[in-house]
């Protein structure tokens, strides 16, 4: 039978916890915590265990990327390949040393273009209940020589799915513009649990007047 060494450890949080050695037969040793909260919620204490890197939102330190191969358009219709066409934007790959993946929203030329392109993703296990995160989009406005926009802009919506159907966008200011660099969002957490689909819906819309070519290009997504 085995002999338990049984130590008991208080504290709110991750740091304060400690596993302790139980002998076992044969030799073996396995690892126990025993955890009495003091001086702070248990709430607390269970998010410290839910985030190991201790992030606020339970998410990695780095963020979570969402792989620009898996969006599709509005209605589920697989991408177009290169340019983005009939409103939807078009998946660029190219597979070598260097190469990309973009989503590349159509060419407006004295014109109006909207590209749309959703995503289903499923949050993290160790994501926290009520706590905001942030949606990224990382894009490149092309530009030619003399372009005029008059419009050029991101639209952005996080959906929660539950039972199959889509509930409120989380994100309350959903539209920036569009610059080179990365656009943010913030994505109120409380109605999000973790584990649980999401379609993030990405939307470029750009209106160029001068007869120059103009597009926007995303060139990755990312939660943090």
């Amino acid at each position: 039978m085995a002999t338990e060494d049984t130590k008991f450890v208080t504290g709110p949080d991750m740091s304060q916890l400690r596993g302790y050695p139980i002998s076992g037969q044969g030799g073996s040793v396995q690892r126990a915590v025993y955890i009495t909260p003091t001086g702070g919620s248990q709430t607390t204490l269970c998010n410290a265990l839910r985030s190991p890197e201790g992030t606020a939102d339970g998410l990695p330190t780095g963020g979570v990327s969402i792989p620009l191969n898996v969006f599709v358009g509005s209605t589920g219709s697989a991408l177009p390949v290169g340019s983005g066409a009939a409103g939807a934007f078009g998946v660029g790959l190219a597979v070598s040393s260097g190469g990309t993946i973009t989503l590349n929203g159509e060419v407006a030329n004295t014109a109006t273009v909207t590209d749309t392109a959703v995503a289903m993703f499923q949050m993290p296990q160790e994501f926290i209940v009520s706590n905001s995160f942030t949606l990224n989009a990382n894009v490149t406005l092309n530009s030619a020589t003399g372009a005029t926009f008059t419009s050029k802009t991101m639209s952005a919506a996080v959906f929660p799915v539950s039972g199959g159907t889509m509930q409120a966008n989380q994100i309350a200011t959903s539209t920036a513009t569009i610059a080179t660099g990365n656009l943010s969002y913030v994505v109120s957490g409380g109605n999000i649990t973790p584990g649980q689909l999401l379609a993030i819906q990405l939307t470029g819309k750009v209106a160029e007047s001068a007869g120059h070519n103009g597009s926007v290009v995303i060139n990755s997504v990312s939660l943090t």
